[in-house]
């Protein structure tokens, strides 16, 4: 584009309102689906530079060079991983007895034919629903299946579970319960595309060379449709869709923050003379002028830093909103204002929203579970619950609170009480024997206390002996 300073008036009418918009809006914003994954794996966009925006005053080889020096401060992964990721910091308690427990153990070891078990899967599928707001999990089964169980046992040929994102889905029926009636997606078999359908009666394979087709006796389509909360909706958005436009606009910010601060980096001289072209002083580089008709010392110059304080502002504003719309303030340490109450509440949210994702992937195991015993024709009674404290708490708050009860002087027992909360939150991870250990040894050492004390006086002596 020709820039402003190359054209009198007259020609500025040869840049037209349509080109204008046409520099402006090369930019191609992608969907959202696509947008969500690229900016949770940093990839796409954020990783070849082609999210950024083109200014429409910029030149080509400036475009293509701040592409390349394009950074990308990947918030909002982080923010995903924290509303998922405290779920399954303790292994779910699982249990499972019938007649088709051994084949229930192998799947629960290998859910996928990848070598992840059942925990690694479902944190998988919870993150895709997370993202999404939506995700689908096929329960196929191989086409040939071993006659004899051993050989069914040692080479894993019986049913598994995949993950298939909303992207894929190129169509898909719910009852009005929301449970998957048809399903068909897309994809990939080596480097050629294939598509897949399921209904309560059998599937359908569509390659290049042709259509496969067979019948099964699930009587339901072997999907699950996992949600990331509690709607109405059958198909619910993601609930990152605005967050993730913040994540676009903060990695445009950074480049243009980049751009300025190497401005002002590399100084221009500027020197009164007009011959001031072959001279090698500063940065290798100088701006002559006019010496006769001007007064001004040699000095250097370089952008304003108003612009770049304001982009530094903004980037640290916009990474703060973004926790804030997370419910996640307490991790940034920007709200050191916050009251207790605002804190608290802030916490309460977050627990709450990792307890109802907690109850979606009981509720999805069980399915899973089952679906797996339909393809085989097997009875298993199959249990799982997910931890209910997740530990999303203020460590110091909490123990100041806790020695704050303590010195009310309080009964033996009610102490026992506080210093188990105190071990619950400081020692999450603590072994309950080692639990159970450290709490004996406090209440022995609490008794001892008390008897040593039983016998003295307010300032602590003995009485004197008869």
């Amino acid at each position: 584009m020709v820039e402003a300073a190359n054209y009198n008036y007259d020609e500025r009418e040869q840049l037209t309102q349509s080109s204008l918009q046409e520099s402006i809006t090369e930019f191609k914003m992608p969907s959202t689906e696509t947008l969500i994954k690229n900016a949770y794996y940093a990839t796409g966009g954020f990783e070849d530079g082609t999210y950024l925006v083109k200014h429409r005053r910029e030149l080509e080889d400036n475009y293509k060079r701040r592409k390349n020096l394009a950074y990308y401060y990947n918030f909002f992964a982080a923010i995903v991983d924290a509303l998922v990721d405290p779920v399954f910091k303790k292994t779910a308690s699982r249990d499972w007895s019938g007649g088709g427990s051994n084949f229930v153990k192998l799947f629960l070891e290998d859910v996928d034919c990848k070598g992840s078990n059942m925990q690694s899967f479902a944190q998988q599928y919870a993150r895709a629903s997370k993202l999404y707001g939506i995700c689908y999990i096929v329960v196929d089964n191989f086409d040939s299946v071993p006659a004899m169980v051993s050989d069914m046992l040692a080479e894993r040929k019986m049913p598994y579970a995949y993950i298939v994102e909303p992207s894929a889905v190129q169509n898909v029926k719910f009852d009005r319960f929301g449970n998957v009636l048809e399903f068909a997606f897309v994809e990939k078999d080596g480097d050629k595309d294939r598509t897949l359908r399921f209904d309560a009666e059998g599937f359908e394979i569509q390659t290049e060379s042709g259509t496969v087709t067979g019948l099964h006796s699930l009587k339901r389509a072997p999907v699950i449709a996992v949600r990331s909360r509690i709607t109405s909706d059958k198909k619910p958005p993601s609930e990152f869709n605005a967050l993730v436009r913040i994540a676009l606009n903060m990695y445009n910010m950074c480049s243009y923050l980049t751009e300025i601060l190497g401005g002002q980096a590399f100084n221009i001289l500027t020197y009164p003379s007009l011959q001031a072209q072959d001279l090698a002083i500063g940065v290798n580089n100088a701006l002559g002028y006019d010496g006769e008709n001007s007064s001004h010392a040699p000095e250097f110059i370089a952008p304003d830093s108003a612009p770049a304080n304001t982009l530094i502002e903004d980037i640290k504003l916009m990474s703060q909103e973004m926790y804030r719309l997370s419910n996640l303030s307490f991790m940034t340490g920007s709200r050191v204002e916050a009251s207790g109450e605002s804190k608290k509440w802030d916490f309460e949210r977050t627990n709450q929203a990792l307890g109802s994702l907690a109850r979606t992937c009981e509720s999805t195991e069980r399915q899973i579970v089952k679906l797996f015993c339909l393809w085989l024709n097997i009875d298993c009674n199959y249990k799982v619950s997910y931890p209910n404290e997740l530990g999303i708490v203020d460590t110091k708050v909490e123990i100041e609170i806790a020695q704050m009860v303590i010195d009310l002087g309080l009964s033996l027992d009610l102490k026992i009480e506080v210093l188990k909360k105190i071990l619950n939150v400081y020692l999450p991870e603590l072994q309950p024997d080692i639990f159970d250990e450290l709490i004996k040894a406090a209440q022995k050492e609490l008794i001892a206390a008390k008897e040593d004390t039983t016998y003295k006086d307010v300032n602590g002596n003995e009485p004197p002996a008869e």
